[in-house]
């Protein structure tokens, strides 16, 4: 039922997002965006290990965690951490961004 009900709800999208450099077309403005980055070579995402760069974030995220380049690192480390006199292991690392998050508005607290 759910598959019916999604292929009838494609049926009524006929807003297509066109790139005017190519013939690429999306359903999404998104994807559209994406998809220029292409054009433009633009790499916006550095890796903070090394010298690599690329266009998305899911890229980077591959970089970091998958391909074994940075054995037992993570994307984001907290610099507040590191700047302090902690052993490299109490250092806070994590691949979530809401973790990271959490994590820096402690440093807010203990500041005031």
């Amino acid at each position: 039922m759910k598959l019916i009900k999604t292929e009838h709800l494609k049926s009524h999208v006929s807003e297509k997002f066109e790139c005017d450099q190519c013939d690429f077309k999306a359903r999404l403005k998104g994807q559209l965006r994406r998809h220029m980055l292409r054009h433009t070579g633009e790499k916006s995402h550095k890796c903070p290990h090394c010298d690599f760069q690329c266009s998305t974030f899911d890229n980077l995220r591959k970089h970091i965690i998958k391909t074994g380049k940075h054995p037992g690192k993570f994307i984001y480390e907290c610099v507040s951490c590191a700047d302090t006199d902690q052993p490299t292991g109490s250092i806070f690392k994590t691949n979530s961004f809401r973790e990271y998050q959490l994590h820096l508005s402690t440093h807010k607290t203990q500041a005031s």
